[in-house]
């Protein structure tokens, strides 16, 4: 088997046209990168070509753009772009940061009444236990009378 046997897909058919177009395409393709004079590799292109591989691999929008950029005005352009937004950035992080660890809290209260009246007494009479349902136990008698003789000499103090 040879290697046109595994990259060959057999649901399309073969144009001839097609594969003589392309067989061109590869030659001068080729013919061209014969034809390139060939340039000394300085350290300075060895970076910029390092610089420009990485930075047309970048996920942060703005650096593809400078690495793409074929004059130098196009470079400051995307470069201030760049720097202005990186400095917001980081003006926004702080202050968020600033802000959560500040613990805050922040409480609105909301009253219908202006004015209340002073002094305001409500009595609860919602008592479970009833006086005369204590009377009829001995125990609970005993000690509703220890209690009632310790606050009146607590008062007479």
């Amino acid at each position: 088997m040879t290697k046109d046997d595994y990259d060959s897909d057999d649901s399309i058919p073969s144009d001839p046209q097609l594969n003589k177009v392309m067989n061109n395409l590869d030659k001068t393709s080729a013919s061209k990168l014969d034809d390139m004079p060939v340039q000394s590799d300085t350290r300075w292109r060895k970076v910029k070509h390092i610089l420009v591989e990485g930075g047309m691999g970048s996920s942060c929008h703005g650096i593809p753009h400078i690495a793409e950029a074929h004059t130098t005005r196009v470079i400051w352009f995307w470069s201030i772009i760049l720097l202005v937004f990186l400095v917001a950035f980081i003006y926004l992080f702080y202050t968020t940061i600033e802000q959560y660890l500040a613990y805050g809290k922040t409480v609105n209260m909301i009253m219908g009444v202006d004015e209340i009246d002073f002094p305001a007494v409500t009595i609860c009479n919602i008592n479970p236990y009833k006086q005369s349902a204590i009377e009829n136990v001995d125990a609970l008698n005993a000690l509703l009378v220890v209690y009632q003789t310790a606050t009146k000499a607590g008062d007479s103090n």
